[in-house]
């Protein structure tokens, strides 16, 4: 989807509330891979990464933080909630049960007669 500048629109790929699990350990032991969180804020990367960042409710440790990606120093969160480069994680998946082909089938025959 284009805007009228002719612009790829840069979506976020989060939303307030969502569930999420991070998909690797953070560098400094803020969470570790498959720790669930739910995001609190999301906005546009402060550094020089291209992407967003997000909040999930971790009070920030100092006033500055890091970039992941770029390591710049551009990540200061006005509050107090740490912020996290959206690459972090993934949105959690409801589980689903798993049904074989044979079950459907099976199913499907039962229901016809």
């Amino acid at each position: 989807m284009k805007n009228d500048d002719n612009k790829i629109l840069d979506l976020p790929p989060f939303y307030v509330g969502q569930e999420l699990v991070a998909i690797k350990d953070h560098e400094d032991g803020y969470f570790k891979k498959g720790d669930e969180f739910n995001v609190i804020t999301i906005q546009k990367s402060n550094c020089k990464c291209p992407g967003w960042d997000v909040s999930v409710g971790l009070l920030c440790r100092t006033v500055m933080q890091h970039c992941s990606v770029c390591m710049s120093m551009d990540l200061e969160t006005q509050s107090g909630f740490a912020l996290f480069h959206s690459t972090n994680f993934a949105p959690k998946l409801p589980a689903y049960e798993f049904v074989s082909m044979k079950e459907v089938v099976q199913l499907e025959t039962i229901g016809a007669n």
